[in-house]
């Protein structure tokens, strides 16, 4: 994991009232924040902690190395440390304020309050993102959390630890993991990030290069000189090629309005997709789609 790119620390939204913290041993364990509208921004880090995501107002996807989530009030996110992004669900929504509740879990401080051993098992689960549907017990807990942040005097130290195990137990009680030691194992494992795997999970996003490298955990230089190794083209110029690729797909083989395809194959604007459209193809979408359908009706 590398420092966040300054370039994207501008993107962070602006945050709505005083955020709120819970912290053990100089750890902030769990935190709520309210966020203005927003695009995209990076998620930043303490230390190398893993993390739980839940939204207590309004929804927003959590875009992962290799899975894009929902969060919602019905649906919370389970990762390990890596690099990530918050997004907007959609251009729709980008006028909505979000309220954002984490808990956070340092290897260190686990392992201190848990007293767990961490083993080798059959267990395949790496939490790379897992999704947590939230259920009546969760939402017990959701509620008692937000107690604690209206009334930080009574969070002592001794508070927050209780709550802090009582979600680890929680999340293991719930499914995520056959018992306590599997489950810390597989969150605290060390991982490798499979570059590739990564491109295709997100190949129709509209990342720009700095968020690429962001999220495959390098910088921009050795990102751009990773994907040439392996594409053997550059990074712009072989997605750009996919998206269009997808594109015609979605032209040909849907009714869908020329905006929705360009959302859909990645591209951020109606201005961009044509542009980059009519050069490659010396079509505009609507004259490919008109053109592909004649050439349909006169094979029948």
């Amino acid at each position: 994991m590398i420092p966040i790119n300054e370039s994207l620390k501008k993107n962070k939204p602006a945050i709505i009232g005083e955020p709120s913290f819970l912290n053990y041993k100089g750890y902030t364990v769990f935190s709520r924040f309210t966020f203005d509208r927003f695009h995209r921004f990076p998620k930043g880090y303490f230390q190398d902690e893993a993390c739980f995501i839940f939204a207590e107002q309004g929804a927003f996807n959590l875009r992962s190395p290799y899975h894009l989530y929902e969060v919602n009030k019905s649906q919370g996110v389970l990762l390990k440390c890596m690099d990530y992004f918050l997004e907007s669900p959609s251009k729709q929504h980008m006028n909505s304020s979000i309220e954002l509740v984490g808990v956070f879990l340092y290897p260190e401080m686990i392992q201190e309050v848990m007293k767990f051993e961490t083993i080798e098992s059959e267990f395949v689960e790496n939490f790379y993102g897992s999704g947590v549907p939230i259920d009546n017990i969760i939402t017990n807990f959701k509620e008692s959390l937000q107690y604690l942040f209206d009334n930080p005097r009574l969070a002592n130290e001794l508070m927050i630890k209780t709550k802090l195990i009582e979600f680890v137990l929680l999340m293991v009680y719930s499914g995520q993991a056959p018992n306590l030691n599997e489950f810390l194992s597989a969150l605290f494992k060390s991982h490798t990030l499979d570059f590739k795997k990564t491109i295709v999970a997100n190949l129709y996003s509209d990342l720009s290069l700095e968020e690429w490298a962001h999220l495959t955990g390098v910088s921009l230089a050795t990102f751009k000189r990773i994907f040439k190794e392996i594409y053997g083209s550059s990074p712009m110029k072989y997605l750009t090629e996919r998206k269009l690729e997808r594109s015609c797909e979605l032209l040909v083989q849907t009714d869908r309005s020329i905006m929705d395809i360009a959302l859909e194959s990645g591209f951020n604007s109606l201005g961009t997709f044509n542009r980059n459209f009519k050069s490659h193809y010396k079509l505009t979408p609507s004259e490919f789609r008109k053109q592909k359908k004649n050439e349909r009706e006169l094979t029948i």
